[in-house]
């Protein structure tokens, strides 16, 4: 594990950097896909209504996660771009989240506002939605 995250940390500073070829980032926009997948697949399946939460995804995106096969992933995982996306749309959110707190958990709890205040914006503005 320690030369895991060795090797982890020198890709991050070659990243930084600008010196890493393509065939590795590639390589590693897999791994991440592939550890997203297998992360979304183990949470739909172990509590469906937390995991869709939790990955900010609708109930059919979390059915097809769910059923997705071991083979289905891996070939999913192959596209050149990252399956997840990033759930914090402004720096102002995410300054916040970074900077230290003088209450522990703050941040975790803050976080989870602003993740369920932009999940419920979203189902609200969804034109799929029942209007009554």
């Amino acid at each position: 594990m320690a030369q895991r995250s060795c090797d982890f940390f020198n890709q991050f500073d070659l990243l930084r950097r600008g010196g890493v070829d393509e065939s590795l980032l590639l390589k590693n926009i897999y791994d991440v896909n592939i550890s997203y997948l297998l992360l979304a697949s183990s949470l739909i399946n172990h509590d469906k209504v937390t995991a869709m939460f939790r990955l900010g995804i609708s109930d059919e995106v979390a059915e097809q996660l769910g059923m997705l096969t071991l083979t289905q992933m891996q070939h999913l995982a192959q596209i050149n771009q990252l399956l997840c996306t990033f759930r914090f749309n402004d720096a102002h959110s995410i300054n916040h989240l970074t900077r230290d707190s003088r209450v522990d958990g703050l941040q975790q709890a803050h976080a989870g506002i602003l993740l369920s205040t932009d999940l419920l914006d979203g189902i609200s503005k969804s034109p799929f939605r029942n209007k009554k």
